[in-house]
């Protein structure tokens, strides 16, 4: 099975992408998924995250986990779109 989780967050330079996965996998693995960790991956911004996310969760198969961590501070716009 294929585990990938969409974050929000790491801005726009891949520096930040990296700190960001970094230091989302040092909270999963502090949640005891050190066996079962996911595929982390940083978009920067809420809207590219919901994006990345929509396109993935529409191509994945039967057998594919895909998931996403935004912030809650505002409800996302267009959720059927």
């Amino acid at each position: 099975m294929n585990k990938t989780i969409y974050l929000e967050g790491g801005g726009d330079s891949k520096e930040l992408h990296t700190r960001c996965r970094k230091g989302f996998r040092k909270l999963i693995e502090n949640c005891g998924f050190t066996g079962y960790m996911p595929r982390l991956v940083a978009c920067g911004g809420r809207d590219s995250a919901f994006d990345d996310f929509k396109i993935a969760h529409a191509n994945k198969s039967n057998s594919d986990y895909v998931a996403m961590l935004i912030d809650s501070e505002d409800p996302l716009k267009d959720l059927d779109a």
